[in-house]
């Protein structure tokens, strides 16, 4: 199923909307494992540091217009792709989610 435009959410039924948000859901952990992996390049590479950005989070909130919570999360998964691999396949193959991979980041 691809995503759904607004006009037709409007008119799904309870399992095409359930059918949607599963399949907008897999998309999103596939972006952020795709997301954080970019992230952990950049660090490695220090990429970040030739816009003047100290620390990774600097550079997400400044790349991204994220508020600095979400761009220390998005540091932290980050870390813990480059750190563990295996995470970054379970996001994209839909196995864990990002609550859960936050979960396991302080294991």
């Amino acid at each position: 199923m691809n995503s759904p435009i607004a006009s037709d959410i409007a008119v799904m039924d309870h399992s095409e909307l359930d059918e949607a948000l599963r399949v907008t859901e897999l998309q999103l952990r596939a972006l952020h494992a795709t997301r954080a992996r970019i992230l952990a390049a950049t660090q490695a590479s220090g990429a970040h540091q030739a816009g003047g950005h100290r620390t990774i989070p600097a550079y997400i909130r400044a790349t991204c217009n994220s508020g600095t919570a979400s761009a220390k999360q998005d540091h932290t998964l980050a870390k813990l792709v480059h750190a563990h691999p295996a995470v970054a396949e379970a996001l994209e193959a839909g196995h864990i989610s990002i609550g859960h991979a936050h979960g396991n980041s302080s294991a």
